[in-house]
């Protein structure tokens, strides 16, 4: 009997298939096709400060800076409150129409918001909460050790106000990224999410223009999501959710004989349908019965580096021979 049940964040879920954060999760009806066609939970779509804040600013009265300071503070607030309470009514709504675990997710510009955020959705009931945690660097004074101190601080104090499950959203540009596992799994999260993918620009050259990037990713962009799972797995104690290129049934075993936990999942629901999903988790079954294996256990991590007879294999980088003929 083939069982896809997994453990997450201290959470069982029934599959390791995880609806990411995206716009398809701020809607309830979508989170409930995501259950029927097996889920194991889903990340509700980020709360992001800054654009609560440029919000607040489009929608200020003229003349606000005329305002009484108290006054102009006060509309603040309010607009703040306003968004936020309707995000609360999203976790709401979303826990009363499924069973599976409901994960909110921030993104903040400054410290203490992180900390306000995440106890304010945490009394809304979430289930878990996931740090979408990212840092442009662009001062050139500021170098890597004080970036990810900011980034340990902002954990730490999360960590300590809150007693719902955190996980921590990460890009793959640490210098170290073993180290930096290390420290964020020392805090004592649940679980690491590798990787997240961010907005791109792309250079119109007729118009001379920015315009967007591929808002979607391609199932050629998990490689490096497969990498650094294989080579973090065992190394730490949080789960390891496998995101960003993960399109099909294949990509998905391939992250968890890598060591995932979980996988999460969005482009391919936008390149295709909800069904998408029921097409993974059903397809992992079918691989795993194939296979003999029952449990999801029975395999995870199987194909890791600290089980591998070959561990440099998983860190070279460079190609040593090439096999494609240049026409």
């Amino acid at each position: 009997m083939i069982n896809l049940e997994t453990k997450y964040m201290g959470l069982t879920l029934k599959s390791p298939v995880i609806m990411a954060s995206s716009r398809l999760s701020s809607k309830v009806a979508n989170t409930q096709k995501a259950e029927e066609y097996g889920a194991g939970a889903v990340v509700l779509r980020s709360l992001f400060e800054e654009q609560i804040m440029a919000e607040i600013y489009k929608s200020e009265p003229e003349h606000i800076d005329d305002f009484h300071p108290e006054a102009a503070d006060y509309y603040k607030n309010i607009s703040k409150d306003y968004t936020i309470t309707q995000y609360f009514k999203l976790i709401e709504e979303t826990k009363n129409a499924v069973s599976i675990p409901v994960l909110a997710s921030i993104h903040c510009i400054s410290k203490g918001q992180w900390v306000e955020y995440a106890t304010r959705l945490e009394n809304a009931g979430a289930d878990g909460l996931e740090l979408n945690l990212y840092i442009t660097p662009e001062d050139p004074s500021q170098n890597s050790t004080d970036i990810e101190a900011h980034y340990l601080d902002i954990i730490k104090e999360v960590r300590s106000r809150v007693k719902i499950p955190v996980s921590v959203k990460l890009s793959p540009y640490f210098t170290n990224l073993y180290q930096m596992a290390d420290k964020i799994d020392k805090t004592g999260v649940s679980s690491i999410v590798l990787f997240n993918r961010y907005y791109t620009f792309d250079i119109d050259i007729d118009k001379l223009a920015l315009t967007s990037g591929n808002l979607l990713s391609s199932e050629d962009e998990n490689a490096t999501t497969l990498r650094w799972v294989s080579l973090i797995y065992g190394r730490i104690k949080a789960n390891l959710s496998a995101g960003t290129g993960i399109h099909n049934a294949q990509t998905a075993v391939k992250q968890i004989l890598a060591g995932a936990s979980t996988v999460q999942i969005a482009s391919v629901l936008y390149k295709n349908d909800m069904k998408s999903l029921s097409d993974i988790v059903t397809g992992i079954g079918s691989w795993m019965e194939q296979k003999n294996y029952n449990y999801l256990d029975d395999f995870r991590g199987k194909l890791s580096k600290v089980h591998s007879q070959e561990p440099h294999s998983y860190e070279r980088v460079q190609f040593i021979r090439q096999d494609m003929d240049v026409k």
